[in-house]
């Protein structure tokens, strides 16, 4: 391997929310390589459904520019990764329980955070990865999420091949869209022979908060009336979950969502360019914001303010381009003329001989 230079920038504090880490696992071997190659481009983790003989149980793909999601081996999951990098820092950096309510700028780009239990910080340097709703984004832009016209519920089958077996057939190896004008089913499969499962309608914003998800066969089996007539194994992917079902409004930030240059602060993530899933870009997006990030830092020492100018000049655009793939994507998959527009989009990827 080709020896890199890796720049390391020093970060006081990460506040989060949460009141602990989700799980803890053994990472060590992972944590070793990335520190290895160096967080320098986004990442895919890949763990082998196999152990490897020689004791390596995962691989590491390094990515030049976004991530290449996919591999043959599969795709890395949120959960495993979110683990794998808290891992990589120092105990003491992350904060745990330490839900921000409000934000107020100062003098000099400081700002001084307040939190939930009372307490306040002042930063120096404040990046908001704070999610869709974020506290911090106010500070920059007067734009807020919009619903997209579109509401997921989520839930899980578990031991898909043993248990649920034409539904695990019908998803096979990877991911499956059944659609419809209006609707969909949208299923991928994880480790573990899990099927993850999403259902999508185009309904009111208010229609989902209209379902009592707390009695949760009773709620997948209201939401399993919307596809009246499909074919069971395809429904079955709704009723039998085992999971609590999941509601989720899908929102976005405008298409072209940008602001000037304030002080002391910026924003990644989905705090900068929340989107639709169907570009398949925002957890990648948001890891490559980071290393953008963390690169103009080391490369303007001394001088935050070069260095958030030169990161957001190339984030603006490369978030637009996701940012309209989403919704694009979104409204063709459940239009009019759905599934045939997926399909014509996906066939307009072949390669022209």
């Amino acid at each position: 391997m080709k020896e890199q230079h890796i720049e390391i920038i020093s970060i006081a504090h990460i506040y989060i929310a949460n009141p602990r880490p989700r799980s803890r696992g053994r990472w060590q071997m992972m944590v070793a390589n990335i520190r290895e190659v160096g967080l320098k481009k986004p990442i895919t983790v890949v763990r082998r459904k196999e152990p490897d003989p020689e004791g390596k149980e995962f691989d590491l793909v390094c990515g030049q520019g976004r991530i290449e999601a996919f591999v043959a081996l599969g795709e890395v999951h949120r959960g495993d990764l979110r683990r794998i990098l808290l891992n990589s820092l120092p105990v003491d950096t992350i904060r745990w329980g330490h839900k921000v309510t409000a934000v107020s700028p100062l003098d000099g780009g400081r700002h001084v955070l307040t939190f939930a239990d009372g307490s306040t910080a002042t930063t120096e340097l404040l990046v908001g990865a704070d999610g869709a709703w974020s506290k911090v984004r106010p500070l920059l832009s007067e734009a807020k999420p919009a619903y997209a016209g579109t509401s997921f519920i989520e839930t899980y089958l578990l031991d898909g091949d043993t248990r649920h077996k034409a539904s695990a057939e019908l998803v096979g190896g990877g991911s499956l869209f059944a659609l419809a004008p209006g609707k969909g089913i949208l299923a991928h499969r994880e480790i573990n022979g899990a099927l993850h499962t999403y259902v999508a309608l185009n309904k009111p914003e208010d229609w989902i908060h209209r379902i009592d998800f707390s009695d949760p066969a009773t709620a997948l089996s209201q939401v399993a009336e919307e596809f009246d007539g499909w074919a069971p194994e395809l429904t079955a992917l709704i009723t039998d979950g085992e999971t609590a079902p999941v509601p989720r409004t899908i929102h976005a930030l405008p298409v072209e969502h940008r602001w000037d240059r304030v002080h002391g602060v910026t924003v990644i993530g989905d705090a900068a360019h929340l989107m639709s899933p169907f570009a398949g870009e925002g957890a990648n997006l948001a890891m490559y914001d980071g290393a953008e990030l963390g690169e103009a830092i080391a490369a303007n020492p001394g001088d935050i303010e070069a260095a958030l100018l030169a990161y957001e000049k190339d984030l603006f655009p490369r978030s637009a381009s996701a940012a309209a793939e989403a919704d694009r994507n979104l409204k063709l998959c459940f239009d009019d003329n759905a599934p045939q527009s997926l399909l014509d989009l996906f066939i307009s990827y072949r390669s022209v001989k």
